[in-house]
């Protein structure tokens, strides 16, 4: 039956009780006679002056094992508080409580630690000089085989300095030879019994204390026996901590660096424990905020959000917490002087092997300057998508005027034109050349604004819907039959696919293509046009940096034998009103090509050329099967 006093463990004491066997008795006492009787001393975490009981337990009983119990927002400052208090001896433990935490394990451990510690005080019968426990004259009742087998090493020191008694376990710590007499500097060198006593604070509650020996961290504890005889004697226990020691320098240096990065930083960075509950805060946010440290900590850091910002603020930092995964958000913090600022707020897990959330890190960047930007970019784009609303909109007009009352006047005058030519009136030869010069320039006019109609039309959105190419071409060849005859032009066809798209626009496409083939013809030899159709390879397709990589795109080619133009007017060719030819040799308005790009872009595809004077063109066209038109 283990006896288990205790003192603050609130709502604990009923987990504490449910999860441990019935082996236990529980006493709330610190009652001097009590505590002699007790195996284990557990300090819970309600308890407001935890370092004050264990100063008392220690002057009473200082081989008594004590828990010190925390939560883990506490456990660091608390532990830190115990470890530099004078008077607390080194019999204390101070453990972060969470769900998984195995207080069956713990208290058993703590309990044999008790009686190890008690065990080796009640030695009272060694002879005077005894090289070995193995020794007959040691193994006394008192002792038993507790001693030898104990986890710990064990040294018996007399006055002298010579080891008198050796266990097991010391005897593999420090690789001695049996049936040997040692002496207290073999093992230390150059220290004796005296300076051990002088360094363990004598007269003081200090009886431990952890040292360097040979590449090994070593825990010493010392008390003083009297055997029978009445001889002093000393007891040394070495436990050997070395992996312990190492990894508390190894976490200890990580939490330095990580500390020392966290100051570096120009953001604020944050800590929680896996409940949420925030334990650590980096100087910027004192600096920023005005808050210390302990304000901050004691959740004052929420009265800097906003209030507007608070509620999602908690509703996503809630849902992180229970699913265990990172989240990012913007939120505004108000600084010392009042004045609220835009962070954007990281916060990232640190999962152990099973995944499970051991800790949260949280950084809060100062995005005050990009957010203003973003919102004076946001309210210039709306400026100026309402004056190019204003501007399409006395596009529209212009359009409106030009398809209607500029029209009228044109006709007017290519009918008075054809009246005052015509076989009723005699008018001199030179004056009726004028007059036809007049209706020729009227009717070009009307040509070009007819043309011109087309183009500003391309802006209008218009419905997409499966288009055969086979049947636009067909169309656009059976309105240019006139023409293909008078010039006894041969035109072949490959097999055109199905896409989506506008057919009105794909029909003035592939009109202007076809018109623009036959017009620049040479005049020596028969027109010869070819249109082919591919499915456009990835190289090509990437070669078009605004085209999309992942759809399918066609590549369909007008090729003639023409007259060609210089390579160097490549890219001014698809221009509005640019002319290679004059108008004389060549008819036209210097539009076609450039609602051929229109209809093109309108469709997020390409279109280019490539020729070469007297060689001939070939007109190359990039078309999606599959878009929609914004």
């Amino acid at each position: 039956m283990a006896t288990i006093h205790h003192i603050g463990l609130g709502n604990l004491f009923s987990v504490i009780k449910q999860k441990l066997n019935d082996n236990h008795t529980f006493k709330d006492t610190l009652d001097n006679e009590s505590l002699a009787l007790a195996d284990l001393y557990i300090i819970g975490p309600v308890e407001k002056n935890p370092v004050g009981i264990v100063q008392k337990i220690a002057s009473k009983d200082p081989y008594l094992s004590i828990i010190v119990m925390a939560y883990s927002s506490d456990f660091n400052e608390l532990k830190r508080k115990i470890q530099f208090a004078p008077f607390v001896g080194k019999n204390t433990q101070c453990i972060a409580l969470n769900e998984n935490f195995d207080f069956e394990k713990a208290f058993n451990n703590a309990r044999l630690r008790t009686t190890q510690r008690r065990s080796f005080r009640k030695i009272n019968n060694l002879p005077n000089a005894v090289t070995s426990f193995s020794a007959s004259a040691v193994k006394v009742e008192d002792v038993g085989t507790f001693l030898e087998q104990a986890p710990v090493g064990a040294i018996l020191i007399d006055d002298k300095n010579t080891i008198v008694a050796i266990n097991k376990k010391a005897k593999e710590l420090f690789s001695l030879e049996e049936n040997r007499t040692y002496i207290l500097s073999d093992i230390f060198p150059a220290v004796i019994i005296q300076d051990m006593q002088i360094g363990f604070g004598a007269g003081t509650n200090r009886l431990s204390k952890i040292i360097h020996n040979n590449d090994l961290f070593l825990e010493l504890h010392l008390s003083e026996v009297v055997n029978r005889q009445g001889k002093a004697l000393n007891i040394l226990l070495v436990n050997d901590v070395t992996e312990r020691k190492r990894k508390e320098d190894a976490l200890k240096e990580s939490e330095e660096m990580f500390r020392l990065m966290a100051e570096a930083m120009p953001q604020k960075v944050w800590t929680a424990d896996e409940k949420g509950r925030i334990q650590y805060f980096n100087q910027h946010w004192v600096t920023y905020t005005g808050y210390t440290i302990d304000e901050l900590q004691t959740g004052l850091w929420q009265e800097a959000i906003h209030p507007n910002d608070i509620g999602n603020f908690l509703e996503t930092w809630n849902k992180a917490l229970s699913s265990g995964q990172a989240y990012e958000m913007e939120e505004r913090i108000r600084d010392k002087k009042g004045s609220f600022r835009w962070h954007l707020v990281r916060a990232v897990p640190r999962k152990n092997a099973d995944g499970k959330v051991l800790m949260w890190i949280g950084t809060n960047t100062d995005i005050h300057e990009q957010k203003e930007f973003a919102v004076e970019l946001e309210h210039r784009v709306e400026e100026r998508t309402f004056e190019l609303e204003k501007s399409n909109s006395e596009l529209e007009q212009f359009v409106y005027i030009t398809s209607h009352d500029l029209q009228e006047p044109l006709r007017k005058i290519r009918m008075f034109s054809d009246m005052l030519t015509s076989d009723s009136l005699h008018i001199e030869s030179s004056a009726k050349s004028r007059i036809e010069k007049i209706s020729a320039t009227a009717q070009r006019m009307t040509t070009l604004l007819k043309a011109l109609l087309n183009f500003t039309q391309m802006s209008k959105q218009e419905q997409l819907e499966d288009t055969d190419l086979n049947v636009i071409i067909s169309k656009a060849l059976g309105d240019l039959e006139l023409t293909i005859n008078e010039k006894n032009a041969t035109i072949s066809v490959d097999n055109l696919p199905v896409l989506k798209a506008i057919p009105v626009q794909m029909h003035q496409l592939f009109y202007n293509l076809i018109t623009n083939a036959l017009k620049f013809s040479k005049t020596e030899i028969t027109p010869v046009i070819q249109i082919i159709s591919t499915t456009a390879e990835k190289q090509l397709i990437e070669q078009h940096p605004y085209l999309n990589k992942d759809k399918l795109y066609y590549e369909i080619v007008i090729q003639d034998n023409g007259i060609g133009f210089d390579p160097q007017f490549t890219d001014q060719i698809f221009n509005i009103f640019q002319r290679l030819h004059n108008r004389t040799a060549y008819a036209g308005t210097g539009i076609g090509l450039a609602l051929c790009k229109k209809v093109v872009n309108n469709h997020h595809g390409a279109i280019y050329a490539f020729s070469e004077k007297g060689k001939g063109s070939s007109f190359h066209v990039l078309l999606p099967s599959e878009q929609e038109i914004n």
